[in-house]
């Protein structure tokens, strides 16, 4: 089968269907071919004239179409123009809103004219959520045709709006600014507009929340009364439920220390138990960010939440992604006081059988890192590392192998006389290649002191033909060289014959490098070779393979972004995210590509049944539909008397089968008390009310008489706005409640 035959099977129907419900089912079914990738493209004129219709399901559906194949029919989207204009003059603001939506993100430089006059009319609209989408659609426009945006008055009506009574027309405004004015810096923040938007900031929603704080990180206060009227205004949303407004409220604070230099302690200790309560009541993706803007806080404060170390130990039920990163928070606030109960905690999980082996490694390497941090306990850090060499564990005998290493070049002094002897013993026993080199590093450095140095070098010699390991080579040639210098009678032999192997039998270029640099270096002066492989070492206090200081300093700048979970200044990633969402973008044109060409005779025949089905079950339909529109035409009348326990309404409404949101606005503002009474006069029932900031919240019910069908209801009223969510056994009852109920709060 072609699939011209499905698309000729779909235009007849279009044609032929008369009645809006049979007109909805073709539809359905085209969207749903469509989403299955078959190309239905050619049917663009018949979707554009069904567009006609009073049906919002089916104009949503269309114009989903119209969106999908716009850019195919460059040359027949002028067609849908004149639906778009009327329908953005229609009495309804959802068909506006609607009409606007899809007519904006045809991104068609043809329409642009048509779009910039239909937006400007959207931005005076009397309906908050038609203005809503005019706003945001300004910035599609702007994609398109950015002079049609700056160089009009669009951009000075945006300013005016931050000042709109709807929350989120005055949010989706800074949002739009901010974009179009990306080039420029963004929004001009001033005194004015950051005052209007932190009075009003209970009303935003936490999206909107999030972006005036990002705002307000941003505005350079004009003297310190304002830093402190700032803080505490936004003092109280430290306890917000939201890690993206904890996170920014945090960001704002540690801005405005510069500002205040007296109170720095102040505020970083107001943050701490936000963020230690964020950690243990969010999920694991929540936790992880939240734990490695802590990680930063402590880097350049580690004292801040050395109190609270018990609060950063890892769980068996973690995943390893966090219990690596509280690991690393545990490191940073170690000090004098804490030292013995975080040195206890990663030893017990070094031996914890639970956890998996690359969390032991993780402690162990933890556990040297302290050493470097605090000196004067090394002899309990190096008691340890000797226990779990001990333990003849494979992978906890190599991790501590290779953390041995880094304390033997920062205590070389102390760890020497307890180490040394081991390496015998050490050498039969790791596999790796990270502890194989460390420990031929130590016999390099230190082999000389023991009397079974060199031999231990030895047995890697004769295997360095069938080493894999470039590392270990390279390694190998280096401490086999020093070993010759320090103890030349047993190494002279061994020196030979590695240089031979690496220069003649090797394949790595950098280890014949190695070899004949090593070579033609003794052959010109024996002695001053010795003098440059042998030559003194600075002493030292820190790696310079951790994290420099100055990172930590950029990342607090960039506090509440992807830098801090990255670890990285944003410029070193911005390039690898735009790469990404275009190889992304591809792959996805590649996929539907795949998806429309895979088992399409298949895919086709199923297609061709749903039309016929069509047919087959038109007189079903059609009864069903009758029905259906006997029940609607009822009339709802509630029982005056019904009552339902608080504990019955409770498993109804979580037992309930099925569930409608419907949103509509009022014509003017009331009271709770206003609505309640509202309710009880039309026989609703109130189970409770609140008022939470500036929303009221209303749980009532109703009983049909004739019906004996039961509604629960949920309202959220944030000034003319009312979002209603109803529950029931019966979904066509459910449309019927709803529309009576917002029947009787608009009357």
């Amino acid at each position: 089968m072609s699939s011209s035959r499905v698309i000729k099977s779909f235009r007849q129907l279009l044609n032929e269907s008369k009645e809006q419900s049979r007109r909805r089912l073709v539809i359905e079914q085209i969207i749903s071919a469509m989403s299955l990738g078959v190309n239905l493209s050619p049917l663009f004129a018949d979707m554009v004239k069904a567009a006609q219709t009073t049906d919002l399901v089916q104009k949503k559906m269309i114009y989903l179409y119209i969106c999908k194949y716009a850019e195919e029919n460059k040359e027949l989207l002028i067609l849908s123009t004149g639906t778009f204009q009327r329908d953005c003059q229609s009495q309804d603001p959802l068909v506006r809103g609607l009409s606007l939506r899809s007519m904006s993100s045809l991104m068609n430089k043809e329409l642009v004219e048509y779009m910039a006059r239909e937006i400007k009319k959207g931005l005076m609209d009397r309906s908050n959520y038609v203005r809503r989408i005019a706003v945001l659609a300004t910035v599609k426009l702007f994609r398109v045709s950015p002079e049609l945006v700056l160089d009009t008055e669009i951009e000075k009506k945006l300013y005016s709006m931050i000042a709109e009574v709807d929350p989120y027309v005055s949010i989706n405004s800074v949002v739009a600014l901010n974009e179009i004015l990306a080039s420029k810096g963004g929004i001009s923040i001033t005194q004015k507009i950051i005052i209007h938007l932190l009075k009003r900031f209970h009303e935003f929603t936490h999206w909107g929340q999030s972006i005036v704080l990002g705002l307000v990180a941003n505005y350079a206060p004009q003297s310190e009364q304002e830093c402190l009227q700032i803080l505490n205004l936004l003092d109280n949303y430290l306890k917000s439920g939201n890690t993206s407004v904890i996170l920014s409220v945090s960001k704002v604070f540690i801005n405005l220390i510069n500002d205040l230099p007296n109170l720095r302690n102040q505020i970083y200790d107001r943050i701490k138990n936000p963020l230690i309560t964020l950690v243990s009541c969010s999920g694991d993706e929540m936790a992880y960010p939240v734990l490695k803007h802590i990680y930063l806080i402590a880097t350049q404060l580690p004292n801040l939440f050395a109190n609270e170390a018990s609060r950063f130990f890892i769980k068996g039920s973690d995943p390893t992604y966090l219990q690596e990163i509280k690991i690393d928070i545990l490191c940073e606030i170690v000090n004098k006081q804490n030292f013995k109960q975080i040195i206890f905690a990663l030893a017990s999980y070094v031996i914890n059988s639970s956890l998996n082996e690359h969390i032991s490694s993780y402690c162990i390497r933890a556990i040297g890192k302290i050493a470097s941090q605090l000196s004067s306990y090394f002899d309990m850090v190096i008691d340890y590392l000797m226990e779990f060499i001990e333990l003849d564990i494979p992978h906890i005998v190599e991790a501590s192998m290779i953390i041995l290493k880094d304390v033997i070049r920062l205590f070389p002094e102390q760890s020497l006389e307890i180490v040394l002897p081991e390496l015998k013993r050490l050498s039969e026993i790791i596999h790796t290649e990270e502890a194989k080199v460390s420990l031929i590093w130590i016999l390099g450095e230190y082999g000389e002191k023991i009397d079974e140095g060199p031999y231990i070098l030895e047995k890697f010699v004769e295997t360095f033909s069938e080493e894999s390991s470039e590392k270990i080579k390279l390694e190998l040639l280096t401490s086999v060289l020093k070993m010759f210098f320090k103890r030349p009678p047993e190494s002279k032999k061994m020196l030979g014959v590695i240089l031979h192997e690496a220069t003649e039998n090797s394949n790595e270029p950098d280890v014949i490098d190695r070899g004949l640099f090593y070579y033609r270096l003794i052959s010109t002066d024996i002695n001053k070779t010795k003098s440059i492989v042998l030559s003194e070492k600075e002493n030292f206090t820190r790696f310079t393979e951790n994290d420099p200081l100055e990172l930590f300093e950029i990342l607090m700048d960039e506090f509440n972004t992807f830098s801090v979970v990255y670890k990285k200044p944003y410029e070193q990633f911005k390039r690898i995210i735009h790469k990404n969402e275009e190889e992304e973008e591809e792959e996805d044109d590649d996929s539907s590509t795949d998806s429309s060409s895979f088992s399409e005779e298949e895919l086709l025949d199923q297609i061709q049944q749903n039309v016929n089905g069509l047919d087959i079950n038109q007189q079903n339909q059609s009864q069903s539909q009758n029905q259906q529109n006997s029940q609607e035409e009822q009339e709802i009348e509630l029982e005056p008397k019904f009552n339902l326990e608080p504990s019955e309404f409770q498993n109804k409404w979580m037992n309930s089968s099925h569930n409608l949101n419907f949103d509509f606005e009022l014509d003017e503002e009331l009271d709770k008390e206003s609505f309640e009474e509202i309710l009880k006069e039309n026989n609703f029932q109130v189970m409770a009310s609140g008022l939470i900031q500036s929303t009221i919240k209303i749980f009532c019910y109703g009983k049909d008489i004739s019906s004996n069908q039961i509604g629960l209801f949920q309202l959220l009223i944030t000034g003319v706005n009312v979002k209603l969510n109803a529950k029931g056994t019966n979904p066509q009852f459910l449309k019927l409640f709803a529309e009576y109920i917002a029947t009787v709060l608009t009357e």
